[in-house]
């Protein structure tokens, strides 16, 4: 798709594939790696870090520490309403649904702002 850095690749759980890299480029492709549908992340920072829920929603955080996600395996990215609090370099979800990421400034919480009912 792009011929430069990546840092993080997702399935979307029904086969697709997304991938998130330098200065926030983003793709994802339902075919395997035939084709590929370039993604809007919003934002200019590089995608380091992806997590697929129960649901099959993706989270994507950037090196800002924005967390976005996907509802439709990887095809768009919504603004999340989790804000930027310390730059990331990765994270997880833990089983209460808060996010712990770590970076440059050691490691953070946060809770995920997932819809009410919403599971891990």
């Amino acid at each position: 798709p792009y011929n430069g850095s990546y840092f993080s690749v997702a399935c979307g759980g029904d086969g697709s594939i997304f991938l998130g890299g330098l200065n926030g480029k983003a793709y994802w492709s339902g075919d395997g790696i035939q084709g590929w549908q370039k993604v809007d992340s919003g934002s200019q920072a590089s995608i380091v870090s992806i997590r697929r829920t129960a649901e099959g929603r993706l989270l994507v955080a950037d090196q800002a520490g924005r967390v976005t996600r996907s509802d439709d395996g990887g095809r768009s990215l919504s603004a999340h309403p989790s804000r930027a609090q310390a730059p990331l370099s990765a994270f997880v979800m833990l089983a209460d649904h808060r996010l712990v990421g770590v970076g440059l400034r050691g490691a953070t919480q946060r809770p995920a702002d997932l819809p009410a009912g919403a599971r891990q």
